[in-house]
């Protein structure tokens, strides 16, 4: 338990860090004018499915077992807090991105075990 609450820090860390990086380039590039509105939404949008699926795949990597059951407890995880936000702050995100969050987290925790057991059996 103690291990799987520490992977589960490392990688929610590292996915906000990464998070945080992206929006700020992004936020510089929007200031200089380099890009467009339309074209920073669809941006941010494609960049946290990736970060999410990056979120789903570090925590898998780091437990090595249990993928869909991993991915499965960070759906549910995403959706306490998304919709814990949702009921403080109105927002409009589309199901679309919900869903596709969810498959990226499911997607990147079955790539997490797989490549994790791989690097083990080489080992």
């Amino acid at each position: 338990m103690k291990k799987t609450f520490f992977n589960f820090s490392i990688s929610l860390f590292s996915s906000i860090i990464l998070g945080i990086v992206c929006s700020l380039v992004l936020a510089i590039l929007k200031n200089n004018n380099s890009i467009s509105n339309n074209v920073a939404t669809f941006c941010i949008n494609f960049l946290s499915i990736i970060i999410f699926f990056v979120l789903g795949f570090m925590f898998s990597f780091m437990q090595k077992k249990k993928g869909l059951l991993n991915g499965l407890i960070l759906i549910v995880l995403y959706l306490i807090i998304y919709f814990i936000c949702k009921s403080f702050i109105e927002t409009n995100t589309p199901i679309y991105l919900t869903i596709s969050r969810n498959l990226a987290i499911l997607l990147g925790s079955v790539f997490g075990v797989n490549i994790s057991s791989k690097n083990a059996q080489t080992n």
